[in-house]
């Protein structure tokens, strides 16, 4: 995977599931270098209102917004369908390509801004993939805290679905993964990853905040 490496400082990782999504945070590091202050929230609407505000309100925010296309800050798969073992053999079915875009700055917003309710990344999809509400085109990840429950919404630009699930409170750290540096700040700047586990394809990103990893029941 290509790096992207532009700064460092606070983070909290997101982790979006098929009925939930993780979120994580600690200390980063003492200096931030380089980076753009946070995008603000949506003016014409609030986070109580995402679920029936018009979509063309909501569209003129998302799309305003500065999202990180360089290699390495997001990432692109094939997404996973299903498994099928039989026997010995193992074989595996992908649908649509996918690529996820970290919104830039988002790594330095404090949770009670996070919980006021905001778009965290897009996701570009080649086709529909159900699992996590995602439609040909754009879709946009967004979060919010309320009524004081972590909620996560994904809404396809195009028709305009909107899925909720939950979110969680998780570390998420890979070795592997060329942001990640171990000896250091782990996540350095905005992020945005397709992560698998052993239950599913996982939606990840990191953002900061001031509470440290709590575990939501998905």
């Amino acid at each position: 995977m290509l790096t992207a490496n532009r700064w460092r400082g606070w983070h909290l990782a997101v982790v979006a599931v098929l009925l939930g999504a993780v979120m994580a945070c600690e200390w980063g590091g003492k200096y931030l270098l380089g980076f753009p202050k946070p995008a603000a929230g949506p003016t014409t609407f609030t986070a109580a209102e995402i679920l029936s505000v018009p979509l063309d309100a909501f569209r003129d925010y998302a799309k305003g917004l500065p999202y990180d296309s360089v290699s390495g800050a997001g990432d692109e798969q094939r997404l996973l369908l299903r498994i099928e073992v039989r026997g010995k053999d193992t074989t595996r079915f992908y649908g649509p390509f996918a690529r996820i875009e970290p919104v830039l700055g988002e790594f330095q917003v404090d949770s009670a801004s996070l919980a006021d309710g905001r778009v965290i990344a897009r996701i570009w999809s080649s086709g529909p993939y159900p699992k996590l509400n995602l439609q040909a085109g754009w879709t946009y990840w967004w979060v919010d805290g309320v009524g004081g429950k972590w909620r996560s919404v994904l809404i396809s630009a195009s028709p305009g679905k909107r899925d909720t699930s939950r979110l969680e409170f998780h570390d998420y750290r890979d070795p592997r993964d060329s942001e990640y540096q171990k000896s250091r700040s782990p996540w350095r700047q905005d992020v945005a990853r397709f992560v698998w586990t052993e239950s599913d394809e996982l939606l990840w990103r990191n953002c900061t905040g001031d509470s440290s990893g709590i575990v939501l029941a998905t």
